[in-house]
Formats: structure tokens, C-alpha cells, sequence
């Protein structure tokens, strides 16, 4: 039962593309079928009012860990579920 709840979504490219041309490219792709439905994971987490948290040139999980550190340091229990 979660007090306090946030969403994130990779914006693109980050920094690390820029440190490394080889950044995450034995990585495969994201399955279409995952990626077809980005657009309505955004539309109910909209609905729901969750807010959504992404800051260009990083990934979600860095915005994830700088979340939870943040928020576990304020005292709170922190739950990351991906």
C-alpha cells in the first residue's frame, strides 16, 4: 500500500551514448510489441494522475535510483518495481 508513487520513461539518447559510440549496442532492441504499447502505459498512467518524472540525456533508471536514494534519505521506505 504505497503512500507516494512515480513513474519514468527513457527520453532517448544519454550521456552515456555520448561517452561510448558501443554504449548498449550488443543490447537487442525493445520487442515491437512492447514498444506499440508505450504510448497507451503513458495514457493510463496519465489517467491514474501518477506523475511521470523523465530528464532528457538520462535513462529512467537513473532517474529511478536518484528517486529512491533521495526519497530513502527523506526517511522513506523506498520500493522500485520495474
Amino acid at each position: 500500500h504505497p503512500d507516494q508513487i512515480v513513474m519514468t520513461f527513457d527520453t532517448g539518447r544519454t550521456f552515456r551514448h555520448e561517452l561510448s559510440a558501443d554504449y548498449k549496442s550488443t543490447r537487442a532492441s525493445m520487442p515491437d510489441e512492447l514498444r506499440q504499447q508505450m504510448a497507451r502505459i503513458r495514457q493510463l498512467v496519465e489517467a491514474f494522475d501518477i506523475p511521470i518524472r523523465e530528464v532528457k540525456g538520462f535513462e529512467a533508471d537513473d532517474v529511478i535510483g536518484s528517486l529512491a536514494t533521495r526519497a530513502a534519505a527523506e526517511g522513506y521506505r523506498v520500493r522500485v518495481i520495474t
